[in-house]
C-alpha cells in the first residue's frame, strides 16, 4: 500500500518520462534514404547447383523385376561412375522432382502412359506379372528461378 507522498512521487516520475519522450519526439522523425543508398538483405535464393549432377546420374538407369503373387514389382537402380546417388527427396526446399513413366515396353506389347509411380528407394508394384523389356521415363524438375 502506497502513501500519498509515494503515489505522488511515482506519478511525477511517470509523467516526466512521458514528457521526455514527447520533447524528443521531433528527433524521432524517420530518416529519408535515397533508393541508391538503400541497403537490402541478401535475397532468398534456391540452391540449384545440385541439379546438373542430379540429371547426370541418370545416364545408366536399370530396373530389376520381381514377379510375385501374379504381380510385377519393379526396383529402379542407378549406376554411375561415382556410385553416389542424389536422392530426389534430399534436394533443397523449393525444388520438386517428378518421374513419370511415358511408355512401358513389354516383351510382346507396348503400354503408353501407364498410371504407375517411379521410386528409387524401394520396389513398387507395377500391375500384373509380365516381362518388362524397357521403360521410357520422363524426369521433370520444377524450381523457383529469377
Amino acid at each position: 500500500m502506497h502513501t500519498k507522498g509515494e503515489l505522488l512521487k511515482e506519478t511525477i516520475e511517470v509523467f516526466n518520462g512521458l514528457l521526455a519522450i514527447y520533447n524528443e519526439g521531433n528527433s524521432l522523425v524517420p530518416e529519408q534514404i535515397n533508393i541508391e543508398n538503400e541497403i537490402y538483405d541478401t535475397p532468398f535464393v534456391i540452391d540449384t547447383t545440385k541439379i546438373p549432377g542430379f540429371f547426370n546420374q541418370f545416364q545408366e538407369v536399370s530396373h530389376i523385376q520381381f514377379p510375385k503373387d501374379s504381380h510385377n514389382y519393379v526396383k529402379f537402380h542407378v549406376e554411375n561412375e561415382t556410385n553416389i546417388f542424389i536422392n530426389p527427396n534430399t534436394l533443397d526446399a523449393g525444388i520438386e522432382v517428378e518421374f513419370t513413366p511415358k511408355t512401358i515396353y513389354y516383351r510382346d506389347t507396348i503400354a503408353s502412359i501407364p498410371n504407375y509411380k517411379v521410386n528409387f528407394d524401394d520396389q513398387i508394384r507395377w500391375g500384373v506379372s509380365r516381362v518388362v523389356d524397357s521403360i521410357n521415363i520422363q524426369c521433370r524438375v520444377k524450381y523457383v528461378s529469377d
